[in-house]
């Protein structure tokens, strides 16, 4: 996150190329009222775009749940309420062997009932998404280094000395070996191709 012009923006994946230096190895913790306004542009522009897309894709879940749901709650209610009608016409013609098959499969229809509802009603809570607090956590400020950490800094560092004597052994290490080298490093540095500075020529070998 960056200001431009008095307004906060989300910045880009290589803000990190256009930082201003800064000018002294002093920093001071931001203000307040500048940490509010950031919190605030992540809530609105971060936070609430994310839990609106999670939201309605629960939605859209629990939709495909509850459609299923009562397309099953369906066919076993048929089933319970044809073995009921079953039955009572028994219990009606005398049968008083069937009453308690009858009265089982009327609370097996109630239970039915009310499991549906149940689980209807935590379908419909899927859609609720509870946000975080948006909170700063901390400021991190990166400033120039007061002194070295490492004494022997230096030594990472180009060096032409080194350079030139790493060039004075390998040439050596050719013409020992019976080659004419060539030191072709500045036309290396010059046209900025990599490769080895040193292009050793191996001796002609008579058959």
């Amino acid at each position: 996150m960056v200001e431009d012009r008095d307004e906060l923006h989300r910045a880009s994946a290589d803000a990190l190329h256009t930082l201003t230096p800064a000018t002294s190895r002093q920093a001071a913790p931001p203000d307040p009222d500048v940490v509010q306004a950031a919190e605030n542009w992540v809530r609105v522009n971060v936070q609430m775009p994310r839990s609106s897309a999670e939201r309605v894709a629960r939605l859209e879940q629990a939709d495909v749940r509850r459609a299923y749901l009562e397309e099953a709650m369906a066919v076993q209610r048929r089933r319970l309420q044809d073995r009921w009608s079953e039955y009572d016409a028994k219990v009606a013609k005398g049968e008083e062997s069937y009453r308690l098959l009858r009265d089982t499969a009327l609370n097996r229809l109630k239970e039915l009932e009310h499991r549906q509802k149940a689980k209807l009603d935590g379908f419909a809570r899927l859609g609720v998404v509870r946000t975080g607090k948006v909170t700063c956590l901390g400021t991190a400020c990166i400033v120039p280094a007061a002194q070295a950490e490492v004494p022997d800094h230096e030594i990472w560092r180009p060096s032409k000395e080194v350079e030139d004597a790493a060039m004075a052994l390998a040439m050596q290490f050719e013409r020992e070996d019976g080659g004419t080298p060539a030191n072709v490093s500045a036309a290396l540095s010059q046209s900025r191709a990599g490769g080895a500075p040193c292009r050793p020529c191996a001796p002609d070998v008579a058959g």
